[in-house]
């Protein structure tokens, strides 16, 4: 399989497409600007960031590939959430999956939270067959971290930053 092509899109070269593209740090408890303080002036780094939601509400990594130059690879599972991040134009790779514990692809079923910013949740069989739950959910294709170690495939040696 190759995931670059089947699952990791590339960065866009449009213009921003924010809803608030005058903010400065779109983190939630302004841990963008603690990064920009810790990385201080390093241009062109690399990240990644797990759960990327829309990628501007509540993003880390927004900051550093404004601000900095950085690019790197968002991923988010919730295909809502995904649909909005690619509309946002961010300059980074971006993939509509999730990681696994595993060591070879798998798939995970979701449960999407209802409101924004909260994630989602894995769903067990157990819960679905024996408990009779059935809530608004979803299968997910998942994929080892070793699947996207460095964006190698991207042309990047290693990721200067990473957020799990």
């Amino acid at each position: 399989m190759c995931i670059k092509k089947n699952v990791v899109k590339p960065p866009s070269s449009l213009k921003y497409n924010l809803e608030d593209p005058e903010k400065h740090d779109y983190s939630q408890f302004q841990e963008g600007l603690y990064l920009l303080e810790y990385f201080k002036n390093k241009k062109n780094g690399t990240f990644i960031e797990v759960g990327a939601l829309d990628g501007e509400f509540l993003s880390n990594t927004l900051i550093l590939e404004k601000e900095l130059g950085w690019t790197g690879l968002l991923i988010e599972p919730n295909p809502e959430q995904y649909k909005l991040l690619s509309s946002k134009n961010r300059k980074a790779f971006h993939a509509n999956c999730c990681l696994s514990k595993t060591t070879t692809p798998t798939e995970a079923f979701l449960e999407p939270k209802y409101r924004r910013g909260e994630g989602t949740r894995v769903i067990t069989r157990e819960r679905i067959y024996f408990e009779n739950e059935v809530p608004f959910s979803i299968w997910v294709k998942c994929y080892p971290p070793l699947f996207f170690d460095g964006l190698r495939q991207f042309g990047n040696s290693r990721f200067t930053f990473t957020r799990y």
